[in-house]
């Protein structure tokens, strides 16, 4: 009986602590933070077998095409000459393809998803024509020669 009176005991003083704020309850886990585009384009470069040096490659492609950055400042996704977001995916060359992987290149992540993806089959090729002046002497200054 005395151990019942005590369990109430401790039981009434915790919901009166939680009550007035004295005594916290197990707070909920906080959820990670979601990847900066630049993380997640080396995560998915991991993700399709790929290398550091391909991971430094499209990092300078991006930074060349949108200065990695997907949204103007207007908020609304980059779209210049029909070539979208941060990876600028030219919409009339990949749109089926796109599409059928169920990707969406006016998302952040997809757009980097689908950059590794026409990286890793064409090579810098789809970006060499349009930004190449500005990727290939930085890239050159690192080492990396294409």
């Amino acid at each position: 009986m005395q151990y019942k009176i005590i369990i109430m005991f401790l039981t009434a003083f915790v919901a009166i602590g939680v009550a007035i704020g004295l005594v916290s309850t197990p707070a909920e886990p906080v959820p990670e933070p979601p990847p900066t585009p630049q993380e997640y384009l080396v995560a998915e470069i991991g993700r399709q077998d790929l290398a550091d040096r391909d991971a430094t490659i499209l990092t300078e492609i991006i930074r060349c095409e949108s200065g990695w950055e997907q949204l103007w400042s207007d908020g609304t996704v980059k779209v210049s000459n029909g070539n979208i977001g941060l990876a600028q995916i030219n919409a009339t060359a990949h749109e089926e393809e796109y599409k059928r992987l169920g990707l969406d290149p006016y998302d952040t992540f997809e757009n980097l998803t689908y950059a590794v993806i026409l990286y890793k089959r064409e090579g810098v090729t789809p970006w060499r024509k349009w930004s190449g002046h500005c990727f290939v002497p930085a890239l050159a200054e690192m080492g990396i020669v294409i």
